[in-house]
């Protein structure tokens, strides 16, 4: 059928296609890239899209389909070349680039109708890279449809701004993308390619020279968390102190700190750029060369690749979405190894009490009405909630194989004066201790003891944590001092 489909397609269009794309032989390839006219361009892109589709159609069709564990697998793996392919092109990385296409006979590359194999397709992109100061992705959207379990098809619209060293810009608006992912053995390359776009100069204005220091105390400063795995934060909160910055930084998982640190950020005039010094708590120290190449991205280095930050085997690139939201990606070896994304948390909001009374109250409404975890096999907590304006009072059961084991309940009253919630935990076996609830931001809560109420967090060394993940969904971790994070999924029942 695949066969049938590109003889059709081929007989219909071949003729037409090869004679509007100008293609006169690999000796010609160079020389076409750079005549190609609009509306030869646009025509060209409807004839290569509607052979790509049918013919992707059919091979869909004819082969089997991929258990769902597997596509996520597969589609994990292909994102990581694309990713790494996008910013290789961001970052006028020449090898990280090109690594990902695959050197062989059967290598096609397709840009705005003209066709070149592996040898054309590197030409172009070394002779346009050299002139490039970087370049700026905007994805629209992407789609990755697994044909197989060794082929990939990847489509993607977006916007890309193209900054040259001699100072000009253009952007490819709309510019279209197409890749067919293959594997071979356990490594994904891309055997086939299409770039569609349509360019326009960018007139640029005479820019001045960036404000480093100002930059980071615009960006930098503030509270900000990245969940970097399932269940860790990290969280570095940046303090403009005058000349320099200061940080905190740490790790946290399961309510426990880890990897904490100190760091001080310091302008350097003779490099213009921040020079990050951080101190780890066991006495390690590491220190980066951090600067923007843009007012909205900052890229980073060890400090002595801060003359040569092209060569660095390891860098880091953040892209501001927002003034409160940034993407970090992080290479190593010229590969994109991790995709992180932080948000900046409201100081204002999370100090003001008007704001942390009314949310407490408010927020408490999400531990309303009954909820079942399973403590073990045949074993059982099931609570039964009820919740007014300044109060919650839980009342639990715990059973095994149906027969109630304990029960009891926790009262908890909402205190004006702390903004937190002051409860009192009863049980028949066991004489009432006082607690304290609050919430930690809006989907997260906690449970200390009275005697630990002015105690910083990180000294607790018994509490409870709540972390609503849906309406109907919470994860609930008992932390102690002597024996690991216990941690309970309880869901929402009917009544």
């Amino acid at each position: 059928m695949v066969i049938i489909t590109w003889v059709i397609c081929y007989y219909r269009w071949g003729t037409l296609f090869l004679y509007n794309a100008g293609f006169r032989g690999r000796d010609s390839e160079f020389e076409t890239f750079y005549t190609m006219k609009p509306k030869e361009t646009i025509r060209n892109l409807f004839l290569i899209w509607g052979l790509i589709a049918s013919t992707t159609f059919c091979y869909a069709s004819a082969n089997g389909s991929v258990s769902g564990k597997e596509m996520d697998k597969i589609k994990t793996e292909v994102k990581d070349v694309i990713n790494t392919l996008i910013t290789g092109c961001e970052q006028a990385n020449f090898d990280m680039a090109t690594a990902v296409f695959d050197n062989s006979p059967d290598f096609r590359y397709i840009y705005n109708g003209n066709i070149f194999g592996y040898d054309g397709m590197v030409k172009i992109v070394n002779s346009i890279f050299k002139n490039l100061s970087d370049q700026k992705y905007t994805i629209f959207d992407e789609k990755y449809t697994i044909l197989d379990n060794s082929t990939v098809l990847y489509t993607a619209n977006c916007k890309c701004i193209m900054n040259f060293k001699d100072g000009h810009s253009t952007v490819s608006d709309p510019e279209a993308m197409l890749a067919i992912c293959k594997k071979k053995g356990d490594k994904w390359k891309i055997i086939y390619a299409v770039e569609s776009t349509v360019d326009k100069t960018i007139e640029k204005k005479n820019e001045e020279k960036l404000d480093q220091i100002e930059l980071f105390k615009q960006h930098i400063t503030g509270l900000w968390k990245c969940e970097t795995s399932k269940d860790t934060i990290f969280t570095w909160d940046c303090k403009n102190n005058g000349n320099i910055i200061e940080a905190d930084s740490w790790y946290e998982s399961n309510g426990k700190r880890f990897w904490k640190a100190k760091s001080v950020i310091a302008y350097d005039k003779n490099s213009d750029k921040c020079i990050w010094t951080r101190v780890f708590k066991n006495g390690y120290t590491d220190i980066y060369a951090w600067w923007f190449a843009s007012p909205t991205v900052m890229e980073t280095v060890p400090v002595s690749y801060i003359t040569n930050p092209s060569s660095a085997f390891f860098k880091m690139r953040f892209e501001f979405l927002s003034p409160d939201s940034l993407k970090q990606i992080v290479t190593v070896g010229n590969k994109v190894v991790d995709i992180f994304n932080s948000r900046r948390i409201d100081r204002k909001i999370q100090n003001d009490p008007s704001f942390a009374e009314m949310n407490q109250r408010e927020l408490l409404k999400q531990f309303s009405g009954r909820w079942k975890g399973e403590l073990g096999k045949d074993t059982f907590d099931t609570w039964n909630n009820k919740i007014t304006e300044n109060s919650l009072e839980i009342n639990y059961i715990n059973s095994t194989k149906g027969k109630i084991v304990s029960e009891g309940k926790t009262f908890f009253v909402y205190d004006r004066d702390t903004k937190k919630f002051i409860g009192s935990k009863m049980t028949k076996m066991k004489d009432p201790y006082s607690v304290i609830l609050r919430f930690t931001s809006k989907n997260t809560a906690e449970i200390i003891k009275f005697k630990d109420v002015n105690n910083p967090s990180e000294n607790f060394l018994n509490r409870i944590l709540f972390d609503f993940k849906t309406q109907n969904k919470i994860i609930k971790t008992i932390i102690t001092e002597d024996s690991s994070p216990v941690v309970i999924i309880y869901n929402r029942i009917n009544k």
